[in-house]
């Protein structure tokens, strides 16, 4: 279980002033994304097409590609599980 009140002020003391790409939409990259933007870090999400594109979206916030996402961030956080971050980070970063 992910403390939002800890995460959200890890991100304020070491994120500020940077681009952050959360990469994932699922709990635990909507909890991230979320805790950045309460934060007030500036943050993308970096997703394939679908479902979590749109629930990204629809919560607010810029959505892009996965290697666009990462390409235009100084911070990257990966939020697939293992088994699919190896099948798919190879192809789009």
């Amino acid at each position: 279980m992910i403390n939002r009140d800890v995460l959200a002020d890890y991100f304020a003391r070491n994120c500020g002033g940077r681009n952050v790409c959360v990469t994932g939409y699922g709990a635990e990259g909507a909890v991230c994304a979320e805790c950045l933007r309460g934060a007030e870090i500036n943050a993308v999400v970096g997703v394939r097409p679908g479902p979590s594109w749109e629930r990204a979206s629809m919560a607010g916030f810029e959505v892009f590609f996965i290697s666009d996402a990462v390409e235009m961030s100084d911070i990257v956080l990966i939020t697939h599980p293992p088994a699919i971050f190896e099948a798919i980070f190879p192809r789009f970063v």
